[in-house]
């Protein structure tokens, strides 16, 4: 390694340090390896240096060449055996550590080299024979499994050693301190009486130790733990050999570890703590655990383990980098493979299983190799037998031959030739017998042998088991996982635990610490683990719920807070005792008041600075961090500096001495505080006297804290750091974006409240708050000096800019994702406030859609932000920064503050021209603007989500998962919306889940005021919203509302890390804090969340929705039930079910969860659907009524008070009888084209599917089975008039409907419905109608695959979703109405941003790929033929021609016009040939004003749908994207063609028709052909004079030439064409083939694949299914008469007796003479093959080989007959060098399709002499320089792409990523 290297892994392992104080002495010969007297002590120094030192520093170089030096191992292992693994650090560069799993295994102590080879000799006997393997495991497992900096061995003590106050000033840090301050082991006496159960106990699994801050319950559990193991493996055997084998492998001569070497039991530990991001991930707690329990013991548990790590395949080591796979791989599975092995029969349990199935196995490969050699003999007797009839037949046909000829003697010869043949069968066959059961034989010893060794490995595991016992594992520290913001699912490793360890062998034991808050950590622990829970005294626990938690722990002495008695050491000795601060709060306060009293105001305001740095830093700030701020010197004069404060000599951080004191500073309420009943030593009011917080102390020394001020000196210190020389620090590629997003939130609510009128006084308001201390002066702003002078307008703006350059640094997001911190800045993303500029919604979204890619590949984000919306700020940094790379500016310095973010504002032209230049251009698709799909939640393979539903407060996501196949179970799933990560499954229901909601019920409050939860019961909380239909009480709604309002009011733009930036985010005392979160988790304790779902198995389940568990099972319904839903005032719940019964519940509130499922009580309901199914349900807002649909056609109304009927609406009458009812005209005739296209194909049967109420409950929807919605009015009732006359249908006679209630309520007072709107557009059932809270945007989703938006005012379209492939089976609105999520049979849940959804973009992207292109080379487009039955043109750069320059705007208004009119365009496909400028005008406004009809759906004939898009020319901005869509086919579209003119466009379809259109008369209906054909249309093309089509389709190989040139004249010629005839009539002789001819007379011309035309003539080449390439005559003019067209069939020979199947590709060269077909791949090989033929000789000129899969696509360049392209299935294209026909060369690879490519073309052009055409001058095979060339390609990835030739053949291969390509075809 480079010393230079060195030094720069050194320097940013010390970042920390102060420099100034901190130095380091770097020896390169620490050793002596040199022969003399001081050799023989080079070892025992070695261990020496190694225990005086803090560490050793592990530098690796990219070659990770120390781990082949054995000097270097050594040391390792002496510092693993000496000092324990947290001793050896690993320093070494981002991009190498992700290459460590391929590099570990190099590490061999037998073979490392050594400078002295006595030295190796030396080294390894030291280390001894039998330990070399040992050694080996463990250094590898270092490098693989990288397992936290963690205290691993439980006997080492306390996590971290109990300050020195906690014995009084001055006492040492020990663990005997550590140890004193446990007054009374607690925790002891309960886990040596857990370790003493039997596995056939129910508490026998795991333990929860639950007690407040400081009762030790951390250093009780290891002590306890400790002494527990090393007492049972004193009892359990004293022989010296078992206690060898339990020895401890790590630290045989720590002190603190020899009672760990004899333990029994494997004890692993990881200790949480916040603000160390490490230790709360999930996966490094599984892999450090893993690590511990294989390196960390000794014996065979440990050998089985470190084999079975060591051993894993590439796809297992892949698999680590995810948590259920690395879970299963490290943990689950080894465990399992030990803890339970096959029992051993009783009589012979002395014998070990492996040896019996050893020889068992022995014996029936000796039996098979007997009968083997048998076999042999057998067939050996045949052969010979056969050889002796051969002689004797020989013999006698001799004989037949010298004798005369005569009938006897020819039959003579006849028979033994005869005998001969059959004696010949017969030994063939038996030799064919012989040699299958020899093969047989041979694979059952195979099997066999693997058998055995699976015997004994096994054998193996249960040894290692046995002498193992049991395995303990410790999580210590839930509590400290939680998140910041309070969300119950926030806790990664409570998810861990709740789904993962449970699944865990029965002997493997857990125990967990945790604090008594929040409730639901312990709730989720004992419904899924069944824990015995253990309270610290004098906790006692509180009544016994209806399923009883646990035994509490016995009675022992209530413990010593040893917090609180650290805090009082350094107290004044009190006067007397009762004095003493009885509470941490109190504690702090007096801290803090006596330490600020003696200090000066500016001491008193760099203290305060200090404790802004320490609010908002998430981990301890450095001491670097701090002296560069400036703040060093005021760190002594911190209150309880060197205990409550200090500095730790290993990390260089300033630490706290508890996190209660930064909560107390923070202002959160301590919940384990003040209460007797959860274990305060000595509560009552003193512990929660206002005097007591942090906002009143510090008020009275003149200071006033603002997370805001920490907020923005962090902010500008990370972007220092990360502009920095040398490489960033890991702190700020984690915060950076927290920091500088709080900071830009903290200055965006200061200046609303300057200009709000609100005064600020050095950066903080002045007013009320700001009071005099008690000194008389006035309060300090701790950060005064450092808040920018500039009014605060210019600072937010400034802090915007900070904030974009951050983001749009495309350097910083590759080191984040090189460093591995990708997944928890994207949190930050998404959760953090300030993000709300333009750059920075385009950076979310960039970040969400491409977070698996980067994480595979940091070096993509350039170009992923590329292939972003044209006109983002990604986009435009994208192409600065490759423009500067092209400029060879990239390695300069980094660009100043700003610059990035100004790439954002390059014109258009600008951005043009970057484009012209790049390797590689996506035209397809090109999205204007962001795609409203969000996020995407997949589901198992072959799963449907029935139903989606959002929570009350839009936290949660529930879904109802069923599987196709009835062997797999339905389930309930719960997921969040922000990260799609599942966070429950609920399985119970028998048969699939038909709906789910939430429910929200009030908590009623106990006896004494306080509600059940807070007094620790097993109730749960949740938030609340205001949206219909949510289960939220309207009381809770309100509550919930005025807290959002609140919190947006109050708060700098939401709640940070650690609280809110900027005063406004202060607590009631003034307190900056996470206030807002205090406020939501006190509105959590007002209601219950409840999960209600419904199934096939007639039952309705209520979960609990935080832990997952079962509450109640109601079983009443006697059918499947089919809705489920809950009122919004929370008070009833209503189900429906197939038999028409409808069912309203009663909800009451409860003390408990489980107590409110059990009192749903059902109402009784008068009335039904039946006979007919019941198949949805709605409430009105208010919640008083209640709408049902089912299958009858009919729509009820319920008084939801009498369960009475109160009216009816005949749904599918009223639709029937109006007719099309919406006011839009273009969405009325969008509707009928739609609904003529679902005649005869849909199944709708009149029923009434989905119902909903609007907001403001003045209109019914109705979703129907034939896809139409209806809406209702409600209108009042005339005074007197029944029901008749109200317009509500009159329930029959004798019905207990007749009689409605007399209660007068809004809803429930008479009115009729009177149907206003019918809603055309889906053209299958509505499964789910959801209305926004406008009471105007209703969304829709439908089994047509997609989601749509309506408006209600006038009845139009707004948008329509069609990401899903499959049915739309339910939608759903968050409380906000921000988020809409669908749920699909397609196994997919869709996230889409409901706003953006109302004004969707045209669809760009194909969801199911593309099959063919066109290019129309002299216009500068191409057309696209997909399965979704339409035609779409798109754009291709202006390659060729540099755009015309622009001049700069003259204003910034009008930047953006004159940008949009100086952009060039692609030749537009209008009638460009006149000339006449005024005619181009008139039809591009023409062009326009029919693109502003098309927007609602409006299309200009029913026989052809043309959406125009950007006017013909793009999508604007650069001229890329869709120009227009071409509808019509009604099944998938093949093949498209552009005939020469360039506008003139064939299509052919699945429908067995073609249709041609005029790009350049939109107004003309397409011509429809369907005479000729009667199967599917695979191909077609125009003739090189464009006066001829070819179409071959399926229909027994039939070829159909056409009369183009007719086309013209009689259709499209004149001035209007078209004509309302398009039919096939005897007048009209043109719209027939010239000639139909069949091929398939000749072998192999079965069903057309592809078709084209020779250049030059014609002659057409096409392919066929079955192999051959036929040529055919074209039928010139001079031919009409031609009978028989087939000339000549070309078909490659048999190779390796396999056949050549389907021709995918066929072209022509250039000249007419080379013609190349691509084929199927053959035999048993992936290789596919493309061959060129002759066409003046008919002979196989040329054979290319190498190509992975089928060659999908072929194409010759049309100006060189030598360049040949080919188009793979694996997504490749190729370019070949045809120069020399016998060898063609490989020129160029073009990667990054994500499936086939289906078509490719050469886009070549001559370029004059002198001149260099716009993507930088291209000679390609012609020489000169004459040539511009670029290929194109399409895939089934749905994506159109331009390669540069040039940029290609210089690369060799060129690899491009577009995050818009499907990744199946």
């Amino acid at each position: 390694m480079p010393f230079k290297s060195l030094v720069a892994l050194l320097e940013h392992h010390l970042h920390a340090a102060d420099p100034e104080q901190v130095f380091c002495w770097v020896d390169v010969f620490a050793v002596n390896q040199h022969p003399g007297m001081q050799q023989a002590r080079d070892l025992q120094d070695l261990e020496e240096a190694v225990r005086l030192a803090r560490g050793t520093l592990v530098c690796l170089d990219p070659a990770c060449t120390p781990f082949s030096r054995i000097w270097c191992l050594f040391e390792w292992w002496t510092t693993l055996n000496v000092r324990g693994l947290r001793h050896v650090v690993l320093l070494v560069e981002p991009a190498t550590r992700r290459r460590l799993r391929e590099l570990y295994k190099g590490i061999d102590v037998r073979n490392a080299q050594a400078t002295v080879a006595s030295d190796r000799d030396r080294i390894l006997a030291t280390i001894g024979d039998d330990r070399l393997d040992l050694v080996n495991a463990q250094l590898k497992l270092i490098f693989l499994l990288e397992p936290y900096d963690t205290v691993s061995a439980l006997a080492a003590g306390p996590v971290a050693a109990a300050p020195a106050a906690a014995m009084g000033p001055g006492a040492a840090a020990t663990d005997d301190a550590a140890a004193a301050v446990m007054a009374a082991d607690w925790p002891g006496g309960v886990i040596r009486e857990w370790l003493d159960l039997t596995p056939d106990d129910k508490r026998y699994r795991s333990l929860v130790l639950v007690g407040p801050v400081g009762c030790g319950k951390s250093y009780g559990a290891q002590a306890a733990l400790t002494t527990a193991a090393s007492a049972d493996a004193n009892a359990a055997s004293g022989d010296a050999d078992a206690a060898s084998n339990a020895a401890h492998a790590v630290s045989p001569d720590s002190e603190g570890q020899r009672a760990v070497q004899r333990r029994r039991r494997p004890v692993a530990a990881h200790f949480c703590r916040a603000g160390d991001d490490a230790s709360l991930d999930p996966l490094v707690m599984v892999r450090s655990l893993a690590f511990q329990l294989a390196c960390q013991t000794r014996g065979l548990f440990a050998t089985f383990l470190q084999k079975r790590y060591l051993g894993l395949s590439s796809s297992d080591l892949g698999g680590l980098a995810q948590l259920n796979s690395a879970f299963d791989t490290l943990l689950r599975e080894p465990l399992e493979a030990m803890m339970e092995p096959p029992p051993a029969d009783d009589d012979e349990e002395d014998e070990p299983y492996w040896r019996r199935t050893y020889e068992f196995i022995t014996k029936i490969s000796a039996a098979t190799a007997a009968l083997v050699a048998e076999v042999e003999a057998e067939a050996a007797a045949a052969a010979a037998a056969a050889t002796a009839a051969e002689v004797a037949a020989k013999a006698a046909k001799e004989a037949a031959m010298d004798a005369d000829v005569t009938a006897k003697a020819t039959a003579a010869e006849a028979e033994a030739v005869l005998e001969a043949k059959a004696a010949e069968a017969v030994a063939e066959m038996a030799m064919g017998t012989a040699r299958r059961r020899a093969h047989a034989a041979k694979d059952a010893k195979e099997r066999a042998e693997e058998q055995a060794a699976a015997a004994k490995a096994m054998a193996e595991a249960k040894a290692a088991a046995a002498e193992a016992g049991e395995v303990l594992l410790v999580i210590d520290g839930l509590d400290e996982a939680e998140g910041p913001d309070g969300r119950p699912h926030a806790n990664k490793m409570l998810l861990a635990l709740r789904s993962l360890f449970s699944g865990l062998p029965r002997r493997v034991r857990l125990l967990v610490t945790l604090r008594p808050r929040p409730s639901h950590l312990l709730r989720s622990l004992v419904w899924t683990l069944s824990p015995w829970v253990a309270y610290a005294p004098p906790i006692t626990p509180p009544p016994p719920p209806e399923r009883p938690l646990s035994p509490a722990s016995p009675t022992v002495i209530a413990p010593k807070n040893w917090v609180l008695e650290a805090i009082r050491g350094l107290l004044p000795p009190p006067s007397h005792p009762d004095q003493q601060p009885a509470s941490l709060p109190a504690a702090y306060a007096a801290l803090f008041s006596a330490g600020l009293e003696a200090l000066s105001l500016e001491q008193r305001r760099g203290v305060g600075s200090l404790l802004e740095l320490l609010m908002a830093s998430p981990e301890p700030p450095s001491l670097r961090c701090i002296t560069q701020m400036g703040l060093a010197p005021y760190m002594q004069h911190l209150p309880g500096w060197g205990v409550a404060f200090w500095v730790p000599e290993a990390t260089y951080r300033l630490t706290v001495l508890h996190r209660s004191l930064l909560e107390w500073l923070r202002g959160v309420e301590h919940e384990d505080e003040g209460r007797e009943d959860e274990g305060q030593v000595d509560g009552g009011d003193n512990a929660r006297h206002p005097s007591h917080g942090a906002a009143a102390v510090l008020g009275g020394a003149g200071l006033r804290l603002a997370t805001s001020g920490g907020h923005r000196r962090l902010a500008d210190w990370v972007m220092a750091d990360l502009r920095g020389p040398t490489r960033p620090q890991s702190y700020s590629l984690r915060y950076a974006v927290l920091h500088v997003a709080h900071a830009a939130a903290a200055a965006g609510a200061e200046g609303e409240r300057e200009e709000s009128g609100d005064g600020v006084e050095g950066g903080r308001s002045s007013g009320s708050r700001n009071t005099a201390s008690r000194d008389g002066r006035r309060p300090a702003s701790s950060s005064s000096a450092s808040q920018p002078s500039q009014p605060q307008s210019m600072t937010r703006l400034a802090r915007i800019r900070q904030l974009d350059e951050l983001l749009l640094d495309f350097d910083y997001w590759r080191q984040v994702y090189t460093s591995g911190l990708g997944a928890v800045v994207l949190k930050d993303l998404t959760t953090q406030p300030g993000l709300d500029s333009s750059v920075a919604r385009d950076v979310v979204r960039l970040i969400q859609r491409d977070h698996p890619t980067l994480e595979h590949d940091p070096d993509l984000i350039e170009q992923l932000a590329f292939e972003t919306p044209l006109g983002s700020a990604t986009r435009a940094a994208a192409a600065a920064a490759r423009s500067r790379y092209r400029n060879g500016t990239s390695c300069g310095p980094k660009p100043a503050a700003g610059a990035a973010a100004q790439t954002s504002s390059s014109p258009p032209q600008q951005q043009q021209e970057q484009q012209q230049q790049e390797a590689c251009v996506v035209v397809a698709p090109v999205y204007t603007e962001w795609p409203a799909c969000l996020a995407v939640v997949k589901g198992d393979a072959y799963t449907a989500f029935k139903t989606v539903r959002f929570s009350p407060d839009g936290s949660l996501l529930a879904a109802a998962h069923n599987p196709d196949r009835s062997s797999l179970k339905s389930t309930v799933r719960v997921y969040d919306p922000t990260t799609g990560e599942k966070v429950l499954q609920l399985g119970g229901h028998v048969g699939k889940v038909t709906d789910v909601t939430f429910v929200s019920i009030p908590v009623r409050q106990c006896s004494a005021g306080i509600p059940s939860e807070v007094r620790g019961s097993s109730s749960n909380r949740c938030n609340s919203g205001t949206r219909s239909n949510s289960g939220v009480g309207r009381a809770a709604a309100a509550a919930a509302a005025a807290a959002e309002e609140e919190e947006q009011a109050g708060a700098s733009g939401g709640s940070s890390n650690e609280g809110g930036g900027g005063d406004a985010g202060r607590g009631p005392a003034g307190q900056n804090s996470s206030y807002p979160q205090q406020r939501r988790q006190r509105h959590q304790q007002s209601c219950h969340l409840l999960l209600a779902s419904a199934g096939f198995d007639k039952t309705i389940r209520l979960w609990d929705a935080i832990t997952g568990e079962e509450l109640a099972c109601v079983r009443h319904h006697q059918i499947q039930l089919s809705s489920l839903r809950v009122s919004p005032d929370g008070r009833h719940m209503a189900s429906t079910d197939e038999g028409g019964m409808v069912v309203i519940w009663r909800l009451q509130p409860a003390e408990t969860a489980a107590a409110a499922a059990a009192a749903i009580e059902a109402l009784p309901t008068r009335g039904s659907h039946s006979p007919h199914a019941a198949s949805c349900c709605a409430f009105t807002p208010d919640g008083l009524l209640l709408a049902s649909g089912g299958r009858d056609g009919c729509v009820r109304v319920w008084d939801v008070a009498t369960g009475e009927q109160m009216g009816q609406v005949n749904a599918t009458a009223d639709i029937a009888a109006s007719g099309s009812c919406a006011s839009d005209p273009a969405t009325a005739a969008a509707a009928t084209t739609a609904t003529s296209k679902a005649e005869g194909s849909s199944t709708g049967d009149g029923a009434v599917k989905c119902v909903v109420f609007t907001t403001d409950g003045a209109s019914l929807l109705a979703g129907m089975s034939g896809g139409e919605i209806g809406v209702w009015r409600r209108e009042p009732t005339a005074p007197g008039a029944g029901p008749e006359k109200a317009g509500v249908a009159t329930p029959p006679a004798g019905d207990p409907s007749s009689s409605s209630s007399s209660s007068s309520s809004s809803s429930s007072s008479p009115s009729s419905w009177r149907l206003q709107l019918v809603l055309r557009g889906h053209t299958s059932e509505v499964s789910g109608l959801v209305a926004a809270r406008d009471a105007r945007t209703v969304y829709s989703s439908s089994n047509d695959s997609t989601v749509r938006v309506w408006d209600l005012a006038d009845g139009r379209q707004l948008a329509v979703l069609q990401d899903h492939t499959k049915n739309v089976l339910g939608c759903d609105l968050s409380y906000d109405g921000r988020l809409l999520v669908s749920g699909s049979s397609d196994a997919t849940v869709r996230i889409w941003d409901a706003r953006a959804a109302v004004s969707a973009p045209a669809q760009q992207q194909l969801s199911r790929g593309i099959l063919h292109m066109a290019l129309a080379a002299s216009k500068g487009y191409v057309a696209t033929a997909s399965q979704h039955e339409t035609v779409s043109v798109w754009a291709l750069p202006p390659l060729f021609a540099p755009p015309p320059p622009v001049p700069p705007p003259k204003s910034p208004e009008v930047a953006a016009e004159a940008t949009e009119a100086a952009a060039p365009r692609p030749k537009s496909p209008t009638a460009a040939e006149d000339g006449q400028q005024q005619q181009q005008q008139q039809q591009q406004h023409q062009q326009q004003q029919q693109r502003k009809d098309l927007q609602g759906g409006q299309h200009l004939k029913n026989t052809q749908e043309v959406e125009l898009i950007g006017g013909g020319s793009g999508c604007g901005g650069g001229g890329l994207g869709r120009m227009m869509q071409l509808r019509g086919h009604t099944k998938a579209v093949s093949n498209v063609a552009f005939a020469p003119d360039g506008v003139t466009l064939a299509s052919g379809s699945e429908d067995s028709t073609i249709r041609v259109y005029r790009l350049d008369r939109p107004t003309v209906p397409e011509l429809v052909l369907s005479s000729g054909h009667v199967r599917w249309v695979k191909a077609v093309g125009f003739s090189a004079k464009g006066d001829r089509l070819a179409s071959g389709s399926a229909d027994g190989a039939n070829l159909a030439v056409w009369d183009a040139a007719a086309w013209q004249e009689h259709y499209f010629g004149g001035g209007g064409g078209g004509g309302d005839d398009n039919g096939d009539s005897g007048d009209q002789l043109w719209l027939r083939p010239l000639k139909l001819q069949p091929l398939e007379r000749v072998p192999g011309n079965t069903a057309f694949t592809c078709l084209a035309w020779a250049p030059d003539s014609y002659y057409i080449a096409s392919g066929h299914e079955g192999g051959s390439i036929s040529i055919c005559a074209g039928l010139s003019p001079d031919e009409l008469q031609r009978e028989w067209l087939l000339c000549d069939v070309y078909r490659p020979k048999a190779v390796d007796d396999y056949y050549y199947r389907a021709v995918y590709g066929v072209a022509c060269s250039a000249d007419g003479v080379l013609v190349a077909g691509g084929y199927q791949k053959y035999g048993k090989t992936d290789e596919g093959r493309a061959h060129v033929w002759d066409a003046t000789s008919g002979q196989q000129v040329a054979d290319i080989l190498g190509l992975k899969g089928d060659v999908t696509a072929v194409a010759f360049d049309p100006l060189d007959r030598n360049l040949l392209a080919t188009g793979s299935e694996d997504g490749a294209t190729a370019i070949w060098n045809m120069s020399d026909l016998r060898s063609p060369a490989r020129v160029a690879t073009l990667k990054g399709h994500q499936g086939a490519v289906r078509s490719v073309a050469f886009w070549t052009r001559p370029v004059a002499a002198g001149t260099q055409d716009a993507a930088g001058g291209s000679s390609g095979s012609g020489g000169g320089g004459g040539v511009s060339r670029a290929v194109i390609t399409a895939g089934t990835d749905a994506t159109v792409r331009v390669w540069s030739y040039d940029e290609a053949v210089r690369r060799r291969e060129l690899t491009y990523t577009c995050p818009w390509a499907l990744t199946a075809g």
